[in-house]
Order: structure tokens, then C-alpha cells, then sequence
């Protein structure tokens, strides 16, 4: 496995994560491209600018392009663990009633 899938696992990884805190599951219909749409529909647009770079990531795998990673890559990919994480704390905090209530 190269290093820019590796990163690739990493990143949807975090975000598959996000949706596992909220109950839900893609189903192997729509793939991984389910997973940037409902979390899209989730976040204001700095967020999804985050994400943007999952999507040519998730595109290039599927093609079967092997890429290099380079260090954008890997800021890429810190950048959406980062924000899956503050996201599932939201989350969480909600739940718990620590956000507006």
C-alpha cells in the first residue's frame, strides 16, 4: 500500500468516524463518495473546504492512479482528522446538552 492511500485510509477513516457517532452506516451503494455528501450536508462551507481534498483523493484511488504523497498530502489529511475529531466532540456535546441548552 503506498503512502497516499494510506493517507487516503487515514482521512476516510475520520470522517466514516463522524458518521459512526451519529448512528450511521453507508452501505457499500454510493461508496465513499456517501461519505463527503452527507457530512457536506453537515458543515458550513470553511469546513467543507477541509474536505475538499478527500474528494480528489477518493477520485484518483478510484481511478487507480498512483501518486506520491507529498507533504500537502499530508496536511491535507491532518487537517481532516482534525476536523472529524472537533466534529465528534461537537457532536458529543450535544448530545450531552452541552451545546445550546
Amino acid at each position: 500500500m503506498t503512502t497516499y492511500i494510506e493517507l487516503y485510509e487515514a482521512a476516510r477513516l475520520a470522517l466514516l468516524g463522524v458518521l459512526a457517532n451519529q448512528g450511521l452506516r453507508p452501505t457499500a451503494r454510493g461508496g465513499d463518495a456517501v461519505i463527503c455528501k452527507v457530512i457536506y450536508a453537515q458543515v458550513t462551507p470553511a469546513q467543507r473546504k477541509i474536505i475538499e481534498p478527500f474528494e480528489r483523493m477518493r477520485a484518483w484511488r478510484d481511478a487507480g492512479i498512483t501518486a506520491a504523497a507529498t507533504a500537502e498530502d499530508v496536511r491535507d489529511t491532518r487537517a481532516i482528522i482534525a476536523l472529524a475529531e472537533q466534529l465528534i466532540s461537537e457532536y458529543r456535546a450535544a448530545q450531552d446538552g452541552g451545546i445550546g441548552s
